[in-house]
């Protein structure tokens, strides 16, 4: 999306996620997990080992940060399909709104809209990328940022390279997530215009894929 798009879908006026189910100002987050969470390692099939096994499971991550939206005073969206009752209420009574994975995600134009009608995007990342200080980074969260939408991401050690501030946040602790939503809703455009010129200066399709030829000397 280029920035005259970013501009003028901003014009438009307050955010809203998803058409009118939502409420303005809104934090989201569109995720593939359909389960949560993976409790034991015979529930998810392939992990033996315990201490091993959690390094692979993202949705222990959110649960970790469960109290984020209640912290913050926002309503944070998650696109999860919670079997768990407890679980699910878990999250409802910490101020997260649950959605279906399916209904944002089956069509392209819906998966975009879902992200342009975002006021941003918060997100956590699987242990391992954070214990290993990886550099791991969402490509989802490369698309909010294209939409000119702000983002609050787990650190995984990729502030090494972009990032940290204005427009991409990163937390290792619940009390630095408040922190950024207060930092972004102090000046919400100017976070917007920083989080396009992010994505444009690491993610753009023509950088990536020349740089990406380049050093494979093609």
């Amino acid at each position: 999306m280029d920035r005259q798009s970013v501009k003028s879908y901003r014009s438009r006026g307050p955010c809203q996620l998803f058409g009118s189910f939502t409420q303005p100002g809104r934090f989201g987050r569109c995720s593939s997990h359909h389960q949560l969470p993976c409790r034991a390692p015979q529930d998810c099939p392939g992990c033996g080992n315990a201490k091993y096994w959690r390094l692979f499971i993202r949705s222990l991550e959110f649960l970790r940060f469960i109290a984020a939206p209640k912290a913050s005073g926002e309503t944070f969206e998650l696109a999860t399909d919670i079997k768990e009752e407890s679980v699910r209420n878990q999250f409802l009574e910490n101020g997260w709104r649950l959605s279906l994975p399916h209904d944002l995600s089956s069509d392209w134009n819906l998966y975009r809209r879902f992200l342009q009608g975002s006021k941003g995007e918060f997100t956590v990342a699987k242990d391992q990328y954070v214990r290993l200080n990886t550099g791991w980074f969402s490509d989802r969260t490369a698309c909010y940022l294209a939409c000119g939408r702000p983002a609050i991401t787990q650190e995984t050690g990729f502030t090494r390279f972009y990032g940290g501030q204005r427009g991409l946040f990163s937390f290792r602790t619940l009390e630095e997530i408040p922190e950024a939503v207060r930092e972004i809703n102090a000046d919400y455009a100017a976070h917007c215009q920083a989080a396009w010129e992010v994505a444009h200066e690491y993610f753009e399709a023509e950088k990536v894929l020349a740089d990406l030829l380049e050093r494979a000397g093609v």
